[in-house]
């Protein structure tokens, strides 16, 4: 695998592009190519979330599949390891070695509860059985076993009550090096002293010094036993593909700062920022020694979805971790919480993927995400309580026209629909305003794209443009099939048009309030596809600015005009989990509690 950069000229934390390829050993035409900026899925005990099988090629905005392998400790030896022949890990999962890249880490990034410390020999994970330590041999053995495209190495990341003394930030980063210096030994039996692609986890938690202490690590040159350990490597990054970083634990580390401070409790004097508006702060220039603020400021009222960590807090950070080390190796963030947070860390830092944990999420609690990069025209925000007349009527159906994003009270809109409203039980258009499905396109080149008067991207996920089968899909015996004869031609295939009409609002809405599974199918297959659209628009505006130098500032502004038209706060996450949580609770135990509070009135 390698990863190369197309802006060798751009400075060391800016935006940039990059591909990522892999050519697979004995199979020249597996070839996987995933251009940067851009993003890769997280997955549960290696499955992703309301997604089968067969979803897998019908999706394609899925690259990159990250398996968090904790979940599959409870057993021993873990059941993927038992899987024989080519690509194990991709068998066993129901991945495409052509189609799609799998990485393999220890512990879930976005797992934050508490877990026991971890020792000088093992890593504390969480299955379902509970916590299991994780030791380096174990983890190297489980890695040579799945055969992953990408490992992540081992890191002594600590999920304990904070704060950390110096003497346990040492033996962090001590670990984390022993760690990645046993997983880059050369493959016994392998033509290739370093087949496997390592990502590192950048340590140091959110102090400065020993973050940049673990970076100058990694470019030491080895002597005696551990450069025999990892020979023909003179240091520990020539064997690196990259380096990753988690959000999340540095959150809760600040989170935890502020807590203390909250309880009047002693800590560090520190800098604080006369803004805490992420948006506002002062971003350090590239290689600077600038103070880190040690703790947030006072937080903002809960929210469901979000830190009161902001972005500001984060980045330099990962600007001291990256000040040393070749800029020209992937970098990898797992836990952001916005697509406000993404175009902070591309513009600031020169981040090259991104997990979809957030727009996941979303899925999970019925929003369909609605948004663009550069932003959606206003064109596509035109509210229904200003049309004269929000009625469409048709032959078959009487609905309202399309609803438009919320309009929230600082005047920006919202980056997705929460179909849970009761507002969507008759709209029936697709699901984004902001792309046209792919049956409104005309079978004439040349025609329009669509029929829209504004000029839109057509999404191409399963929901919005599903494709009409090119055969029969037979459930029985292979005489029945031969029995019934050929499929009838359909009206679409006649026309040249092979994909059916969208789902619409409307039926999901039904679907969500009936507890359907495929709703969240279909949720997940369309906002990976918004993402994906998104990163392509971030990636078209990138080569814009280094193509022109009369448009060197676009990005900029186009992340500008993003902040000051979608909403960052992300209320529309709160609403929806909080009519997820109580649609959940209308079947089984919810219903037993309702029918105990009708018995108890009636009395």
């Amino acid at each position: 695998m390698q990863f190369t950069l197309s802006t060798t000229k751009s400075p060391q934390f800016s935006p940039r592009l990059g591909n990522v390829l892999l050519r697979r050993h004995g199979a020249p035409d597996h070839q996987c190519s995933i251009d940067t900026p851009g993003f890769f899925t997280s997955t549960s005990r290696g499955v992703i979330p309301h997604l089968s099988r067969d979803h897998h090629d019908t999706t394609q905005a899925l690259s990159w599949v990250n398996v968090p392998f904790e979940t599959f400790l409870e057993r021993s030896p873990p059941v993927p390891t038992l899987q024989n022949g080519e690509h194990p890990l991709h068998s066993f999962l129901g991945f495409r070695p052509d189609n799609h890249i799998l990485s393999m880490m220890a512990r879930n990034p976005a797992d934050g509860r508490d877990m026991p410390p971890n020792g000088n020999n093992h890593v504390s994970t969480y299955c379902l059985r509970g916590v299991r330590k994780l030791t380096p041999a174990e983890w190297r053995l489980h890695t040579l076993a799945c055969q992953p495209d990408i490992v992540i190495a081992l890191s002594d990341t600590p999920y304990t009550n904070t704060p950390y003394s110096q003497k346990r930030l040492t033996k962090s980063i001590e670990r984390s090096a022993k760690w990645l210096a046993d997983i880059l030994r050369p493959v016994e039996a392998s033509n290739e002293p370093n087949r496997l692609n390592v990502l590192v986890h950048m340590a140091g938690g959110t102090n400065p010094n020993a973050r940049q202490a673990f970076s100058d690590s990694l470019l030491e040159i080895l002597h005696g036993k551990e450069a025999e350990q990892v020979a023909p490597l003179r240091c520990l990054d020539e064997g690196l593909l990259g380096y990753t970083f988690d959000l999340l634990p540095l959150r809760q580390a600040f989170e935890a700062q502020w807590r203390r401070s909250s309880l009047n409790i002693p800590s560090p004097e520190y800098d604080e920022p006369s803004s805490t508006s992420s948006a506002s702060t002062p971003i350090p220039e590239s290689g600077s020694n600038s103070s880190l603020p040690l703790q947030p400021p006072s937080p903002p009222p809960p929210l469901i979805h979000r830190s009161p960590v902001s972005t500001s807090f984060l980045i330099p950070l990962i600007h001291t971790s990256l000040s040393s080390l070749p800029s020209n190796k992937l970098r990898l963030i797992n836990t952001t919480s916005s697509p406000h947070e993404i175009l902070r860390l591309i513009q600031h830092v020169g981040i090259d993927l991104f997990d979809a944990h957030w727009a996941q999420r979303a899925a999970d609690i019925g929003i369909a995400l609605d948004f663009t990069f550069p932003a959606c025209s206003q064109d596509a925000f035109l509210d229904i309580d200003s049309d004269p007349n929000p009625i469409i009527i048709t032959t078959t159906t009487t609905a309202r026209k399309p609803l438009s994003l919320r309009l929230r009270a600082d005047n920006k809109r919202d980056i997705g629909h929460n179909i849970y409203d009761a507002r969507y039980t008759l709209d029936f258009s697709s699901f984004a305003n902001c792309f046209s499905p792919a049956s409104a396109a005309s079978s004439d080149p040349t025609s329009p794209v669509n029929d829209n008067p504004y000029d839109k991207p057509i999404c191409l996920c399963a929901a919005c443009s599903p494709l009409a089968p090119q055969t029969r899909i037979c459930h029985g015996p292979p005489d029945l099939e031969a029995e019934t004869g050929p499929p009838p031609p359909s009206s679409s295939s006649l026309s040249g048009n092979l994909y059916k009409p969208p789902y619409t609002r409307a039926y999901l809405h039904h679907l969500l309030h009936t507890h359907e599974m495929s709703a969240h199918s279909l949720l997940l297959m369309h906002n990976l596809s918004v993402l994906d659209a998104f990163f392509s628009g971030i990636r078209n505006v990138i080569a814009m600015s280094l193509v022109d130098s009369s448009t060197e500032d676009v990005f900029a502004r186009e992340v500008d005009r993003f902040m000051r038209t979608y909403d960052e706060e992300l209320a529309v996450f709160d609403e929806a989990a909080l009519a997820w949580r109580e649609v959940d609770l209308a079947r089984g135990k919810g219903r037993l509690a309702r029918e105990k509070e009708n018995a108890r009135q009636e009395v």
